[in-house]
């Protein structure tokens, strides 16, 4: 049986578009989780059921274990709960699933380049361009973009699935657009993009393309009826800013974003991005920029809707939601994925139109730049410590970058370099409360309580309603034994965020150290049910059951804790006591000798565990 040869051509492209993603992007698969993944995915106990799946779609504040961080992306956190029964917590196989859904995503690109008449060699470096591109690193090596590419995916699928006639296609492209919007709002406006798609095409409006567009009109309808409270408090109740500031600040965005698509930019985690205002002059220069653009486009296009018109409509579809939706982060790179279609497929048209000979060498160079300047940028993505580092080299006068450094020096155990990051953040801003936050912590960690309660104090000055200062301030304060006090800002901090399981293991170990064992018992199992496996948490549930004199439940829970951070020395100083009461001087010696050969705290602690091995040791003798 002879292949066709347009079927071989097809065939050829795929491949060839499956080798620029594998080059360019496969060292991904080694990074790790960033910032929002915290809340998302390793602190969100309601993607470890997949049993919870209906319930996403039900439910958008299963979004994240953070109070009021609800969103309606129901398949996306059906995604991420296969992605937890696949691999667990570990990064690499969220990062594989992302990596796929590119590749896919690539794939349909230059189909859908296809579908409006583009030369099929020009689909193939265009699509070829968008896969390289620097700017679609940050969906493929950070987990929580994944609702960009994973969106761009059902869109594809469903302009694909509204070009073929027929009842079955256009149902699979109603549905296909439903899954999009269950994963992201910003394709809200796709309907539009189909009806500037039948234009350019010269379809005849019949009864079959209005029925289809009315099913996709319909879904969206359905869409913003369902997700109407998530979007009122966005958009009226407590939004970020004003809608006049997010329109001027998204009007200067969007040129902002066409400069950094052409590298004029420079690439970062962190854009240093100020509110656009009437007299902003980079707002009046981009409206007009803007209006430009626009006019030329129909005066162009005002015999027939041309293709240009059509990638034009694609670019301004996809950022139109930014303008009425304000968001914390100004701008990010990731809203620039979608665009990223037209904009690479509008360099490729301008390569086309060179001599055979320039072409090849223009593409190859441009190819080789994308991916050069993409594998520097995943580097940059491989970790928290050069993903901020990159951020603060580029933008030294922001405050979050530092915040971030600081936590991983922390988590690195290099407290003077922590310490550092946070007073530059509050050099920069005094009146930053995660910064006195987290200074804190480092005063607690150094036996400095007062300078932690003074910093905490400080934090909650600010903002008074910080759940994090709250918990913590009211933790310092029952181990200073000051109980009454400790336990208004331990209950505040539950009421705020029950959700939290840090609130939950603060305000038990509150109970633990007051020798209500019970209350505490309940409250590190809750606990338990919103973190999954912790180890600090399972140490403090086996306090609790010892308290209760349930020492062999005590002993699984310590054992639990050491069997999830090796690392983590108290529960072997109390698996070695519990051994001594069970009469197993063996197991008892054996687990204070792992105590100090993890143990980085007081010394009078190590003291004491060594005359005890010492006397363990003479008894067995």
């Amino acid at each position: 049986m002879r292949v066709s040869k347009p079927i071989w051509r097809e065939i050829f492209a795929v491949v060839l578009l499956t080798a620029t993603v594998v080059v360019t992007h496969l060292s991904s698969i080694g990074g790790d989780f960033h910032f929002d993944d915290d809340h998302s995915i390793v602190e969100n106990p309601h993607i470890r059921l997949i049993e919870n799946i209906p319930n996403f779609f039900t439910d958008p504040s299963l979004f994240s274990r953070n109070e009021g961080s609800a969103m309606y992306r129901p398949l996306l956190l059906t995604t991420y709960a296969l992605n937890f029964t696949w691999r667990g917590h570990r990064a690499e196989g969220f990062l594989v699933v992302n990596f796929f859904i590119h590749l896919l995503v690539c794939v349909l690109t230059f189909f859908c380049h296809r579908l409006v008449g583009i030369p099929h060699g020009v689909s193939v470096l265009a699509a070829m361009l968008f896969a390289a591109h620097p700017l679609v690193v940050e969906p493929v090596n950070y987990v929580s973009a994944r609702s960009t590419s994973l969106a761009l995916l059902f869109a594809l699928s469903s302009l694909l699935f509204f070009s073929r006639s027929g009842v079955l296609s256009g149902f699979l492209s109603v549905m296909s657009y439903a899954l999009a919007l269950c994963t992201k709002s910003s394709v809200i406006m796709l309907p539009f993009l189909f009806f500037v798609f039948d234009r350019v095409r010269e379809k005849k409006s019949g009864t079959d393309r209005w029925l289809r567009l009315g099913g996709h009109f319909i879904v969206c309808v359905l869409y913003l009826l369902f997700t109407h409270r998530i979007i009122y408090k966005a958009v009226v109740d407590s939004p970020v800013r004003s809608f006049l500031e997010q329109v001027f600040t998204q009007t200067k965005a969007l040129v902002y974003y066409f400069f950094l698509s052409i590298g004029l930019q420079p690439q970062s985690v962190d854009h240093a991005f100020n509110v656009g205002q009437l007299s902003d002059w980079s707002v009046l220069f981009s409206g007009i920029f803007i209006i430009s653009i626009l006019f030329f486009s129909v005066v162009f296009s005002s015999s027939k809707p041309s293709i240009l018109f059509w990638y034009l409509s694609w670019i301004v579809m996809w950022l139109i939601p930014t303008y009425f939706v304000p968001l914390n982060m100004l701008v990010n790179e990731r809203r620039l994925y979608e665009p990223l279609v037209a904009l690479s497929l509008g360099f490729s048209i301008l390569l086309s139109r060179l001599s055979s000979k320039k072409r090849f060498i223009c593409s190859t160079l441009s190819l080789i730049i994308l991916f050069y300047l993409s594998q520097n940028r995943t580097e940059i993505w491989k970790d928290e410590y050069t993903l901020w580092k990159d951020a603060m080299v580029k933008a030294p006068n922001l405050v979050r970058p530092y915040l971030r450094l600081g936590m991983w020096s922390r988590r690195q155990g290099d407290l003077d370099v922590a310490q550092k990051y946070y007073q530059k953040a509050l050099n920069i801003d005094p009146q930053n409360a995660p910064a006195f936050n987290n200074l804190s912590t480092l005063y607690r960690m150094e036996g400095r309580f007062e300078d932690a309660e003074d910093a905490l104090r400080a934090s909650l000055k600010i903002r008074p309603e910080y759940t994090e200062a709250l918990t913590n301030l009211g933790s310092l304060l029952s181990e200073k034994g000051r109980y009454d006090e400790a336990y208004k800002f331990l209950s505040d901090a539950e009421q705020l965020s029950p959700a939290r399981y840090k609130v939950q293991n603060n305000l038990g170990t509150h109970y633990l150290r007051i020798g209500k064992y019970v209350k505490a018992e309940e409250i590190f199992r809750n606990a338990l049910r919103l973190k999954g496996e912790s180890a600090r948490v399972f140490y403090n549930l086996g306090g609790s059951l010892e308290g209760q004199s349930k020492f062999k439940d005590a002993l699984v829970c310590y054992k639990k804790a050491v069997a999830i951070d090796s690392l983590y020395a108290p529960p072997y100083a109390k698996i070695g006591q519990l051994y001594e009461r069970f009469g197993d001087i063996e197991g008892a010696l054996r687990n204070y000798e792992k105590f100090l050969s993890v143990w980085t705290g007081q010394e009078n602690i190590r003291i004491d565990v060594k005359n005890r091995i010492n006397s363990l040791s003479e008894l067995s003798e």
